[in-house]
């Protein structure tokens, strides 16, 4: 045990050169800062010395001890503690304050998520969000990619030179472990792109996510550098096309279930399922106005079993004042017009979530859905739950990327 040591040694600290810098990376060091240190040449026999040659130096760290621990001996605590650098972001937000939140945990590379499943569940716990995510990088790149021949620099000695970073990545909600969750990737992926240094990751570089079971690649959806706190990234999804209902007694049942639910006759437009588990519903913008937000009988949702994650219900954007044009304010920006095609909101008390406030899955049958309703490549959408949110979806045969903002509202360390 790395704590029963009399002086236990808590992290690394170095000073490396710029042409080592990958192979230290790769070994878990993480770089704190650069220095600019003068080197002079030796003298040979001239009268007067040669000038001195700055190089590059960076500070690196190696925690050794990745998670904090407490411990209680006589009455007194000694606490061996390592500080992590935490965020709560607001993905897929006009505003702060909008969009679904998520709070997200960047920890050092020698992370072991089979050793910490515990921990990572308790901080979770402790955030009390939908979800928590906690990403580290993934140190698999190829020595040759890294290290030129000969002791010699390469062109691509920088991390930020590759065109994808690797990250693992792992989702929480206050209870239990999710295996996909796309808005807290949004966030994570923003987190990157805002703190770390372009040194280490370019604007142009994409950020791959290796999840337990899936593989996610995102982008800065706009061509200049991220700002500090806001960015627009999109990633990519397969598509999830509904399929009709076929039979009239599917049909009645959901509409008994959404009557229970609603407490108002519905004459759904569309009814289908998708592979990912969700039930589509689609209204006319009269009736999906009608909902309403108080005294929705949730415990409705689970009176038909032909579907197992949400419902989604949704219709044509026609209402002026809160689709074809929605305003963005910002205080730190004029306002924004935004063209929106289609309006949705989530309901999925089968998953422990009455309504979900923005649901970037789901878009991966409303985008395919309203893209061949409308004749448009592109489509807009806005989840119209108390928080509200706006994805932008890009339908092709084979894939739906997904773009939406997210804003980061909160960070600092975590101490557990």
């Amino acid at each position: 045990n790395e704590t029963s040591l009399e002086h236990p040694i808590y992290k690394i600290v170095l000073l490396c050169k710029e042409k080592f810098l990958l192979s230290y990376l790769d070994c878990g060091f993480s770089v704190q800062r650069l220095a600019q240190i003068s080197e002079k040449k030796e003298e040979t026999g001239q009268q007067s010395p040669p000038p001195a040659q700055e190089q590059k130096l960076y500070y690196l760290e190696l925690p050794l001890i990745s998670s904090p621990t407490a411990t209680y001996e006589n009455g007194s605590r000694t606490i061996n503690q390592s500080e992590l650098d935490c965020f709560i972001v607001d993905s897929f937000a006009s505003a702060p304050g909008g969009g679904n939140p998520a709070a997200v945990v960047v920890l050092p590379a020698n992370f072991d998520p089979r050793m910490k499943k515990k921990w990572m569940q308790t901080v979770a716990a402790e955030f009390n969000l939908a979800e928590t995510a906690f990403c580290w990088p993934k140190g698999s790149r190829k020595r040759s990619d890294s290290m030129a021949s000969d002791g010699e620099e390469s062109n691509s000695s920088s991390v930020a030179s590759r065109k994808e970073s690797h990250w693992n990545i792992r989702y929480f909600t206050p209870t239990v472990e999710m295996p996909l969750c796309g808005h807290a990737t949004l966030a994570s992926a923003a987190i990157l792109y805002q703190t770390l240094s372009p040194r280490l990751l370019l604007p142009s570089t994409a950020i791959v996510f290796h999840a337990s079971e899936d593989v996610l690649t995102m982008r800065l959806a706009e061509k200049d550098a991220p700002s500090p706190r806001i960015s627009n990234l999109s990633m990519v999804f397969p598509p999830k096309p509904p399929t009709e209902l076929s039979t009239r007694d599917e049909k009645a049942t959901v509409r008994n279930m959404l009557k229970s639910a609603f407490s108002i006759d519905l004459e759904p437009l569309f009814l289908g399922l998708s592979d990912i588990g969700d039930l589509l519903v689609e209204l006319k913008p009269e009736a999906f106005n009608e909902i309403g937000y108080d005294s929705l009988n949730y415990k409705a949702f689970f009176e038909w079993d032909g579907y197992y994650r949400g419902v989604v219900i949704c219709c044509v954007a026609t209402n002026e004042a809160e689709a074809d044009a929605v305003e963005t304010e910002n205080e730190e920006e004029d306002v924004e017009q935004v063209q929106v095609d289609f309006l949705s909101r989530f309901f999925a008390p089968k998953a422990g979530i009455n309504e979900d406030p923005v649901t970037g899955s789901s878009h991966c049958t409303l985008g395919p859905y309203f893209s061949k309703k409308l004749g448009k490549e592109k489509v807009v959408g806005r989840q119209m739950s108390v928080r509200s949110g706006i994805i932008e979806c890009h339908v092709t045969s084979d894939s739906v990327t997904l773009t939406g903002t997210a804003i980061t509202t909160m960070n600092g360390r975590l101490y557990m």
